[in-house]
């Protein structure tokens, strides 16, 4: 299940959000209003995805929240704003969000953007996984056939793990 945390300073749009997510069978981890409260959340939760205002409670707007966010963990974020004058989606673009959604906005949206960001977060997730390999096994001075061959051994092992496993459920079942 997909953990969400929403960054939103207007208590009642916080609680019809969390409602709606709910509904639609993401875990909600938090609820913060403040820059300095989503990230002790963020830190403390560590959710999947933030979805977030950009107009919160604080010195630090949301813009600033999810640049920190981004730095520190690495979790995707989605603007959810009244905002969509050219400045501030500029200023925003910069923090590389997964998604800018002006409100209002219908839940076919917000949950499309969720799902999207999620996908794409995951997706380089592996891309940078498989980089970090790749490096390791160039700097040890691998082949790329090499590499095509560990990667082939490597699943067969998950194969036969697999099939050990099913031959001990058949055995106990």
């Amino acid at each position: 299940m997909t953990s969400v945390m929403i960054v939103e300073d207007e208590r009642i749009v916080a609680e019809e959000l969390k409602r709606t997510l709910e509904t639609m069978g993401y875990a909600v981890t938090g609820v913060a209003s403040s820059s300095e409260r989503a990230i002790a959340l963020a830190v403390e939760r560590s959710p999947d995805l933030v979805l977030m205002d950009i107009r919160i409670e604080g010195r630090q707007d949301g813009i600033d929240t999810a640049n920190a966010l981004r730095r520190r963990l690495q979790v995707p974020v989605i603007y959810l704003t009244a905002f969509a004058d050219l400045d501030t989606i500029q200023r925003a673009r910069k923090t590389e969000p997964y998604g800018y959604l002006v409100k209002p906005f219908s839940n076919q949206q917000l949950q499309g953007a969720i799902e999207m960001a999620v996908y794409k977060h995951e997706m380089e997730r592996h891309v940078r996984e498989h980089e970090r390999r790749f490096h390791a096994l160039h700097a040890l001075g691998a082949t790329p056939q090499l590499g095509r061959e560990l990667v082939d051994c490597q699943q067969q092992r998950r194969a036969r793990r697999w099939g050990e496993l099913r031959d001990a459920q058949r055995r106990a079942g």
